[in-house]
């Protein structure tokens, strides 16, 4: 259970033949993530409704503050002349009226530069730094710095993203 003070997010690392990697995240009032659980669909054996239906489900009720997608997914299918991210969206609109998940938009991550990589190094870097979470608090305070390191943190069960 994620505590209610928590935001939520989901990310889909989309490819067209190679199975996706979709993880659920959590970041704590102290600036920490938790991914606490991944799946990796394999697109050939599996409709993009198939997988939307999966993800909605896993989701459970909670309020998903972002859904991000990579841009590949934006390419638009010959088979149907949509994007598997807006077939995704379609689908999402959808499966809350049959009782799954609460919905969602998934829009593109930004791929072009790398301050999301740069995020993700800080974040490992100071989860090293302090060995265990719910342990980061900031030991150099100063005047209108934050609180708190950046930190993430992979639950056991998500092997695929260790």
């Amino acid at each position: 259970m994620i505590p209610s003070n928590y935001e939520v997010g989901r990310g889909i690392d989309f490819q067209t033949s190679k199975p996706w990697a979709v993880v659920w995240l959590a970041v704590s009032p102290q600036d920490e993530v938790f991914v606490w659980d991944e799946w990796n669909p394999s697109p050939e054996k599996l409709t993009t409704w198939e997988i939307s239906k999966v993800i909605a489900a896993r989701s459970k009720d909670y309020r998903y503050i972002v859904d991000l997608i990579d841009p590949l997914a934006q390419e638009k299918q010959v088979n149907t002349g949509r994007s598997p991210c807006e077939d995704l969206n379609i689908h999402a609109m959808t499966l809350p009226q049959e009782g799954l998940g609460t919905g969602c938009y998934w829009q593109s991550a930004d791929t072009k530069n790398e301050r999301g990589i740069d995020e993700l190094r800080k974040r490992l870097a100071n989860s090293l730094k302090v060995a265990k979470p719910f342990n980061n608090k900031n030991p150099n305070l100063a005047p209108g710095e934050s609180r708190w390191l950046p930190t993430i943190w992979i639950l056991d069960r998500c092997s695929l993203v260790n």
